[in-house]
């Protein structure tokens, strides 16, 4: 287990902070003491930093250099560095009273690769740690109301989160697009696995395509045994449905699932901002996301939670009061979309496949790199799921505009060829 950082390091990288903050107290600001984050589900490492004037600040630092990483990881902690920072931004405008996305305020961020204090590669300070324990690690079981309350809740703020558009207009990892103040020309090349940087991709078709290449070449260095081929073919041969992606909206791909949601029982009255949920001896609150890195603008269904079939209670939360509502395409018969939340409801079902493939991929793949304890198990799953989508778009024409419907009775174009020759 990794050593938490001195004191002395964090007041070393944290002086321009706590320069700042002295100005309002005669007496020098100093780090009392350093205790590790918990619970934490995170690759990161996070710690709970306490000051001499009784505030905390939470601290997270890049994954140890022992850890491998994918390489949509090594950039996790810039990622979410700017994507909060930003997030931040653009809804501190509006009235409190309607912000439902409690955001952590971003205090000091590492910008570059060089060596510091805490000996590692990136870190980042935010004003406070986060409040709550992830859903997953819940120690008693949620009432079935609660929740689909809670689930409400995740999809209305997935879908607030959603409303936000890229400022340059291109797709792919929020550090990549969102242009850093006072970076050095050429600086801004973070993205997934180095393929996109200066800004985002043109075309979400492009930014995917980045995403899917980046763990297929994870998968290859390690010698994985996976249908690579097919897997490529089935972009090639379908990926055109994502270029009626046209608007790059705010995604947190981890977002909605049951590792990240945070939640806590409190009492009623609880502050404004927090999400409730009547569940059993109190109320369930969403209080947040507990890591924030999967942040990119691209379409909202790359979400992992909809590669699940998400619950009733959280598509109904995502759609909101929409009505213009309409049928997922082939893949996804019977799921229900706003046409407002997202582009091309008719094709959703296509480009919901191909990200049930590449969820399948990461899951996968992170089990060689980081065994663990039921890896075999969380493989083969993840290998039924991969298999599953990998069929299912098989089956998918060319040109999913072709659909071959016939009046009923009428005999396919192959049989009359068929019986055709039988007479001849």
């Amino acid at each position: 287990m990794c050593r938490p950082p001195t004191p002395t390091a964090i007041e070393a990288v944290l002086l321009p902070f706590l320069s700042q903050a002295k100005s309002d107290s005669a007496a020098p600001i100093t780090v009392t003491s350093v205790r590790g984050s918990s619970p934490s589900l995170r690759l990161t490492r996070t710690y709970s930093v306490t000051l001499s004037t009784g505030q905390t600040l939470h601290l997270v630092l890049s994954p140890p250099s022992v850890l491998r990483l994918l390489r949509f990881e090594r950039s996790s902690v810039e990622n979410e560095a700017v994507s909060v920072r930003w997030i931040r931004s653009q809804l501190l405008p509006q009235p409190s009273s309607t912000t439902t996305i409690p955001v952590p305020s971003l205090v000091q961020a590492s910008r570059d690769l060089g060596p510091n204090e805490l000996r590692t590669r990136a870190y980042s300070f935010f004003a406070s740690s986060p409040r709550g324990t992830p859903l997953v690690l819940v120690p008693r079981p949620i009432e079935t109301v609660a929740r689909k309350m809670v689930d409400t809740q995740v999809g209305a703020m997935m879908r607030q989160l959603a409303e936000l558009r890229s400022p340059t207009g291109g797709f792919g990892p929020v550090a990549a697009v969102v242009p850093i103040e006072g970076a050095a020309p050429g600086q801004q090349v973070m993205g997934i696995g180095g393929a996109i940087g200066g800004g985002g991709a043109g075309t979400w078709s492009l930014a995917f395509r980045s995403m899917l290449e980046g763990i297929l070449r994870d998968g290859e260095d390690m010698a994985i045994g996976i249908p690579y081929s097919m897997v490529r073919k089935s972009f090639q041969r379908l990926g055109y449905v994502l270029e009626a992606v046209k608007v790059p909206r705010l995604v947190v791909v981890d977002g909605g699932g049951d590792a990240n949601v945070l939640v806590d029982s409190v009492s009623s009255g609880i502050m404004a901002g927090v999400i409730t949920a009547k569940g059993g001896e109190g109320d369930l609150a969403v209080t947040g996301l507990h890591d924030w890195s999967s942040c990119i603008f691209g379409d909202p269904l790359i979400m992992a939670v909809f590669s699940d079939r998400p619950s009733d209670s959280l598509l109904k939360g995502f759609n909101g009061s929409d009505v213009n509502l309409g049928d997922a395409g082939p893949g996804f018969v019977g799921l229900r979309l706003s046409r407002d939340a997202i582009d091309d409801v008719a094709g959703a079902g296509v480009r919901l496949l191909l990200y049930q493939m590449y969820h399948a991929l990461v899951s996968v793949v992170k089990e060689f790199y980081r065994p663990r304890v039921d890896s075999s198990k969380r493989e083969m799953e993840a290998r039924k799921k991969l298999n599953e989508a990998l069929v299912k778009l098989a089956e998918i024409p060319d040109d999913i505009r072709k659909v071959h419907r016939r009046p009923s009775g009428e005999m396919s174009p192959a049989k009359r060829l068929k019986q055709g020759e039988e007479g001849a």
